[in-house]
Formats: C-alpha cells, sequence, structure tokens
C-alpha cells in the first residue's frame, strides 16, 4: 500500500443518531486516504463551538496555559511557571473529536504563596492533592491501585511508565534486536 495521502481525506457528511445536553453521537461518512467511502459512529461535544479550539477547562478568551495555571491555582492552592506547551493532541481520534495540550509547570515550593496552599474548588469538585517524588510516581500508583477503589488515567500511568523506564534503562532502544 502507498504512504498516507491525508490531502485526499475528507468529511463527506455527519448525520445525528442522538443527542444529550453534553454530548451527541454522530455517523460520520468519510472518505479514507485511498479514496474509499468509508461510515464510522463518533462522538462530539454538544458545547464546543466548530471553530474553536478552547474546550473543556479553557474558558473563551484564554490561553491553555492560562487556563492550566488557573487550575492549578483552584485544585492544588499552587503557583507556577509555565516551562512547556505541547501543540493539540488528540484523546481518543477513533471515537471523538475531543483534544487537549499539555502544559509543564514549573513550582518554587520555596515562594512564600505555595508554603500553605489552599484550593479553591468548585461545588461538587473532590480533588485530593498527593505530593509523590517523580521517580516513585510508578510505585505510588501500583500501591494506590491496589489499595484503593481507584482508576488512573491511562494518560498519568503511562507518564508514571515512561518516567520509570527513562530512569532505569535510559539507553534502551525501543526495538528488539535478535
Amino acid at each position: 500500500m502507498e504512504p498516507n495521502n491525508t490531502a485526499n481525506q475528507s468529511i463527506v457528511k455527519e448525520e445525528v443518531l442522538a443527542k444529550g445536553k453534553w454530548a451527541q453521537l454522530l455517523q460520520t461518512t468519510y472518505i479514507d486516504p485511498t479514496g474509499k467511502t468509508r461510515v464510522w459512529e463518533t462522538v462530539k461535544r454538544t458545547t464546543r463551538k466548530p471553530s474553536s479550539k478552547s474546550d473543556g477547562l479553557i474558558d473563551d478568551g484564554e490561553t491553555a496555559e492560562v487556563a492550566a495555571l488557573r487550575e492549578l491555582l483552584e485544585e492544588t492552592g499552587y503557583i507556577g511557571e509555565i516551562s512547556e506547551t505541547t501543540p493539540d493532541l488528540c484523546l481518543d481520534p477513533g471515537l471523538t473529536n475531543c483534544t487537549m495540550q499539555y502544559v509543564s509547570v514549573n513550582i518554587n515550593g520555596d515562594d512564600s504563596e505555595n508554603l500553605h496552599p489552599k484550593q479553591r474548588l468548585d461545588d461538587g469538585e473532590f480533588v485530593e492533592v498527593i505530593l509523590i517524588p517523580m521517580n516513585e510516581l510508578r510505585k505510588k500508583l501500583d500501591e494506590m491501585l491496589q489499595k484503593e477503589n481507584i482508576v488512573v488515567d491511562a494518560r498519568v500511568y503511562a507518564f508514571a511508565m515512561g518516567l520509570m523506564y527513562a530512569s532505569s534503562k535510559p539507553n534502551m532502544l525501543p526495538v528488539l534486536k535478535a
């Protein structure tokens, strides 16, 4: 098969199959990179404007960086400085049109505002701040999974796995050699 030519891909039509307050189920007809017409079911948020990149935690007029600092303060009480922001990343491209960005923040624990942080949670938010050294993240997550009735977000667990592998096998290539 030839390499994918994404320029030839297109959505032909979307039909609403079911609609709720926050999400809708669509039947999406599209042309794939080989020119074949295909049909797939997708989920889209009803609250997202078609031309808007902001979704979820990003308020109208905010950047991802501003939203990250606001959410950090509200949910943990900490203030910080942005060190990096990723481009838009897909969350579940086979199912939804949702995207996200990672915003890395450095928190200065010696800053007077960070000495005794106070959460500013909205009604109905229940966030427990747990401080874990990065080199212990995978171990602590596994302990919490064993002891508590929780499910860890796959992105958090993948990050913990990446940290573990990067520190335990820093020169290992992701291929098998005979």
